[in-house]
């Protein structure tokens, strides 16, 4: 029953689709909190459900807002420039240690963790709280381990280890469709690669893509059940030959990576 118009108003969501993938069958009672989010039984999160509806009898106007809460996490502050002029309007929450809390927009945070596992293990304890966030993605820069991955190519990590720590396995969240991007094993490293015994030893134990932050952000996900796109773009052949690839590719990189994140996912939220 509507508290305001004395009706009964049951709203079918399931129509509205701008994703590849079929909605689950749902509506909408309006006995329930109007503002309250809607989760599908079968998964922890929604698939994303932001949607402004004209409504009658008497609720005309009244926007409903099932956004996910979004939480953008990279290393270092060149990494997430372009991203960070798309949101204009965007303001810091926090700021220290080379570490920074912003929000984009009403859903979107964006932190910079610092380079390496400890300060990244650190900036994710500090200022991400898993309650309030429904997605972590994790992006940024990564060394290929092996030759069929070349340079400036976007991978996808499925699979985290880490010298002593016990290997995670987080599947890719499907809300975002097929992305065709390559899955891969990520290894954290805790200093660059840049020579052939360490490259042939790291290839050895299964890595196929090396940075020095995606084992902590995997474990804090894995630890309280956040999904995690962990999401990378290889700026260096890690060996050798990592200084000169690295400096010669990391902006592009940097790029390539921002553009895809904004065309194929951050512009596809409500």
């Amino acid at each position: 029953m509507n508290r305001v118009s004395g009706q009964s108003d049951v709203l079918p969501c399931a129509e509205l689709n701008p994703f590849p993938y079929d909605l689950p069958q749902f509506s909408i009672d309006f006995n329930e909190s109007a503002h309250s989010r809607l989760y599908p039984t079968y998964t922890r999160f929604p698939i994303n459900l932001h949607y402004r509806y004209e409504l009658i009898h008497g609720f005309k106007g009244l926007e409903l807002d099932f956004g996910m809460q979004i939480l953008l996490a990279h290393a270092l502050k060149s990494e997430a420039g372009t991203i960070r002029q798309y949101y204009p309007q965007a303001k810091t929450l926090t700021r220290g240690s080379g570490q920074e809390l912003i929000l984009l927009e009403k859903n979107l945070h964006l932190l910079r963790t610092g380079l390496g596992l400890d300060l990244c293990k650190m900036a994710m304890l500090t200022h991400v709280d898993p309650d309030k966030f429904d997605l972590i993605i994790h992006f940024g820069v990564s060394g290929s381990l092996s030759e069929d991955i070349p340079l400036l190519q976007i991978i996808q990590g499925t699979t985290f280890s880490c010298a002593g720590k016990p290997d995670l396995e987080i599947a890719p969240p499907e809300m975002f469709g097929d992305m065709s991007i390559p899955k891969v094993a990520f290894y954290s490293s805790l200093k660059a690669i840049t020579d052939e015994t360490t490259r042939e030893s790291t290839r050895a134990g299964g890595a196929e893509a090396v940075d020095m932050e995606s084992y902590s952000v995997a474990r804090f996900c894995r630890a309280r059940e956040l999904p995690l796109l962990a999401i990378r773009c290889i700026s260096d052949r890690a060996g050798a030959s990592t200084p000169e690839d690295f400096k010669q590719n990391y902006f592009q990189a940097t790029q390539t990576l921002q553009k895809f994140l904004l065309k194929n996912i951050l512009t596809r939220l409500p």
